[in-house]
């Protein structure tokens, strides 16, 4: 979704409103990454207090967590940990053959 956007969105959206396209700053960057980072942690906490209230509501209902459940959930989260493997090769792919702007220059 990044890549799409700065590679169609962004070009289109400068070139209607300024009349020319700008070169992304350091800045912007920094606005995207920590956007996306907050809504990757807000995501993440909210995957494990479900998991801490799962345990929490079989304590109540006095059924044991089994060995079954982590088990479970340790599939769970390697599956995760296998999906989120390309995603950040592809972005440290991305990082390494995007074009470096001079922002020294205004």
């Amino acid at each position: 979704m990044v890549y799409w956007s700065r590679t169609v969105v962004k070009p289109v959206v400068d070139d209607t409103v300024f009349g020319y396209v700008k070169e992304e700053r350091w800045v912007e960057r920094v606005a995207m990454a920590a956007s996306l980072g907050t809504l990757w942690w807000w995501r993440l906490r909210g995957e494990i207090e479900s998991l801490v209230v799962m345990v929490e509501v079989k304590r109540e209902l006095l059924i044991g967590v089994g060995i079954a459940d982590f088990v479970g959930w340790w599939l769970y989260y390697l599956t995760v940990t296998i999906g989120m493997k390309p995603t950040l090769q592809l972005q440290q792919l991305w990082t390494k053959h995007t074009p470096q702007v001079n922002e020294g220059i205004i």
